[in-house]
């Protein structure tokens, strides 16, 4: 260790395979120590994980929830908007509503063209972009995978070896 940090205050840091497994080894006899002195809460620890891989997602829902707070205040005048052209009848994935004040104005202005790049095309796709979140996808991600099969050859290294 004391190499390592005498290599950092000299700006000489070289990675090689040989840190990596040193750290790999040192992970398993840590792995080795806490399933030596403490076994039930070991098992335990490793069934929960078979039985629950995404249990390392939870910090990061919880973090995009905090996160995303302030992004749905500033969303507020977006939606107030996005209400007031879905008003005027420019409908949510139906187009243009009948007998509302877009009709009236199309047909009045534009006929059954609609200019590109106008303000009303551009209000046409304002109220017609979805909101609707998408389905939650309920697969297990694939470093739960990973995690789950890790796991798994730790506990039966640890009740074969």
């Amino acid at each position: 260790m004391d190499a390592f940090i005498a290599n950092l205050e000299k700006n000489e840091v070289s990675p090689d395979w040989n840190g990596v497994l040193e750290m790999v080894k040192s992970a398993l006899i840590l792995n080795d120590q806490l399933a030596a002195s403490h076994p039930k809460i070991y098992v335990g620890t490793c069934i929960f994980l078979l039985w629950q891989p995404v249990v390392l997602t939870w910090p990061f829902k919880i973090c995009s929830t905090l996160l995303g707070i302030p992004l749905t205040i500033l969303r507020i005048p977006l939606a107030i908007a996005r209400w007031f052209v879905r008003c005027l009848g420019f409908g949510n994935n139906t187009g243009i509503e009948r007998n509302s004040f877009a009709s009236r104005y199309q047909s009045a202005n534009y006929g059954g063209r609609v200019p590109r790049d106008s303000l009303f095309s551009g209000m046409q796709s304002f109220g017609a972009y979805n909101e609707e979140p998408k389905g939650q996808d309920d697969g297990i991600p694939a470093y739960a995978r990973l995690l789950r099969i890790g796991v798994m050859v730790l506990l039966i290294r640890y009740l074969v070896f």
